[in-house]
């Protein structure tokens, strides 16, 4: 998994490099942090916490109280490799833990038990959640070939190579002298493997570059969103008619009618 979210520590053998756990005490922190049934209320967050970015917990209720043990404070969880992200009017509400490549949240508290499913900022929280998840397994920078023809591969060269498409179909190539596989088509969305004999030495995935985007072959008719085009229609759209300038003509014959008038020879007068 990519992502865990657990009600409870124990998640057996499950791993993830993400994990979310909501209204769990660490184990190794029992000592340290306790639950108290009282209402409290978030007094600061961290805003730089990717997690918590564009999340806004002022006023967020909650029905739990964590609280530190008699002399216990931040610095003791942060010995431990733990770093307070959200602070309570006594003690962490979300602890952050990092373990090499792996990332631990702590939700002391249950979500359900306070007005934080409520505000704007629980769905941002999922979402920064998810994002943190998709960075950690490198799915968010990752992007397919698009569809036609495969990148050129830098493999052996002067060695011939077959490319299986998603479909099942082959078709043998030969590699240039400078090692670069290329014209390979792919005309389908999916993974291209690309074999010596029998070893896969390359695979590329495929994918579209625009839902409407189904094939190379023509076609007849393109249609986009306000109307559709056909090479067979021949009936004229009706449409705007710009009138800016038979108006600045108009006005251009009215300054020029005004200027005879006023300068126009009056005759002498007796």
């Amino acid at each position: 998994y990519d992502l865990l979210i657990a009600d409870s520590a124990d998640v057996a053998d499950v791993q993830a490099p993400v994990q979310v756990f909501v209204g769990v005490v660490p184990p190794d922190l029992t000592a340290l942090v306790s639950i108290e049934e009282d209402v409290t209320s978030v007094v600061d967050w961290n805003r730089t916490a990717p997690v918590l970015r564009h999340v806004q917990l002022a006023d967020v209720q909650i029905g739990e109280k964590p609280a530190y043990a008699a002399g216990m404070s931040a610095k003791e969880l942060e010995e431990r490799g733990y770093e307070v992200l959200i602070d309570g009017r006594a003690g962490p509400l979300l602890l952050q833990r990092r373990e090499g490549l792996k990332v631990t949240f702590w939700f002391l508290f249950h979500t359900d038990r306070s007005t934080l499913p409520y505000r704007l900022g629980f769905p941002i929280l999922a979402a920064n959640l998810v994002e943190s998840a998709l960075k950690q397994a490198a799915l968010s920078e990752v992007a397919a070939a698009p569809t036609g023809v495969l990148p050129p591969l830098s493999l052996e060269a002067e060695r011939e190579y077959t490319v299986r498409g998603p479909d099942g179909d082959e078709v043998r190539l030969r590699s240039a002298g400078s090692g670069l596989l290329s014209g390979a088509a792919a005309g389908k969305v999916g993974m291209y493997a690309v074999l010596d004999g029998s070893d896969v030495v390359a695979s590329v995935g495929t994918g579209l570059l625009d839902p409407l985007e189904i094939s190379l072959q023509a076609s007849e008719n393109i249609r986009f969103t306000e109307l559709s085009v056909s090479t067979t229609d021949t009936s004229f759209l009706d449409s705007d008619r710009p009138l800016w300038w038979p108006l600045t003509v108009g006005a251009f014959l009215l300054m020029l009618g005004e200027w005879w008038y006023f300068q126009r020879d009056r005759g002498s007068m007796s």
